[in-house]
């Protein structure tokens, strides 16, 4: 493969001495011209995925040095390629990303091509032979297993289980009170009976020792 062109230039420079000899010096200037195109190598990508973006590196060679690189890309069969410059990322390495909308769900046909300082061309893939990559459904995410949990009877706390104060029915204290009152009032009422009894005995012994005289 011819990969550069060399073409030399002669240049005759008169020379004349002191003496009045004169003569021709050659002065010879070799100029070299790169024809060798860019050399384009690229791995193309598996698969794109709707709302993800597809990156495409190239690894371009050239004995010369790159201008520059262009990725050309359309819908899959539909349209007009579209250039889109690619962003040197080292001496050897380019680089650029495609966001993937819904336009590509039938695949993207692309090609690369790069052209160096002297205007030589090279490509990876063409226009008539572009690569093709096809848009896939993203993986579906299972959804999170839920884990049924059983809540355990909450026992409220004693001094708020109830706030109704008891019935004085059912105090045993206002009982024994009761009965202590009805106690005490028929001791009472025994005691009187028993005074009375006694005066009115009394009284008939009296009544019956008083003599009168007249």
């Amino acid at each position: 493969m011819l990969k550069s062109l060399g073409v030399s230039i002669i240049i005759y420079i008169l020379t004349v001495s002191i003496s009045g000899i004169s003569g021709l010096a050659p002065l010879v200037y070799s100029a070299v011209t790169d024809l060798a195109p860019p050399i384009v190598r690229h791995s193309p990508p598996d698969r794109i995925i709707q709302g993800d973006k597809m990156i495409i590196i190239a690894v371009v060679e050239d004995e010369s040095g790159i201008s520059w690189v262009n990725l050309w890309y359309r819908t899959a069969g539909k349209g007009n390629f579209i250039k889109v410059l690619m962003n040197q990322v080292d001496s050897k390495t380019w680089k650029v990303s495609i966001d993937v909308t819904k336009d590509f769900r039938e695949g993207i046909e692309y090609f690369i091509d790069a052209v160096d300082q002297f205007g030589n061309e090279g490509t990876d893939g063409t226009r008539f032979t572009p690569y093709f990559v096809e848009q896939k459904e993203a993986p579906a995410v299972p959804e999170p297993v839920k884990e049924k949990i059983v809540e355990a009877p909450v026992k409220a706390p004693e001094s708020i289980r109830t706030t109704e104060k008891p019935s004085i029915f059912k105090r045993p204290l206002f009982w024994a009170g009761v009965l202590l009152v009805v106690g005490g009032a028929v001791g009472i009422g025994g005691a009187g009976s028993g005074t009375k009894g006694k005066d009115s005995n009394t009284n008939d012994s009296n009544d019956t020792n008083v003599t009168f005289s007249w």
